[in-house]
């Protein structure tokens, strides 16, 4: 998403993803949602940053891989 000056469509696509991966991949969904979530921080939207944040983080928790949101959490970037 680095350079999209208008990430709302990014993140509707990132959606489109999650929902479309969902059955099949804990991985690739969280991954998806993690896309979501940085087009919500471009756009200042705290909290649908932070929910986007969650999903994506227990969707790698329950695909039981190393989680790709090192150094992220809940509560900001590092």
């Amino acid at each position: 998403m680095t350079g999209e000056k208008n990430p709302t469509p990014v993140v509707r696509l990132a959606q489109q993803a999650a929902e479309v991966t969902r059955p099949a991949s804990p991985s690739l969904t969280g991954l998806s949602l993690f896309h979501v979530t940085e087009g919500r921080a471009m756009t200042g939207a705290t909290t649908e940053c932070q929910a986007a944040l969650k999903k994506a983080e227990d969707q790698f928790d329950r695909g039981g891989r190393r989680r790709l949101t090192h150094g992220i959490t809940s509560s900001g970037v590092m």
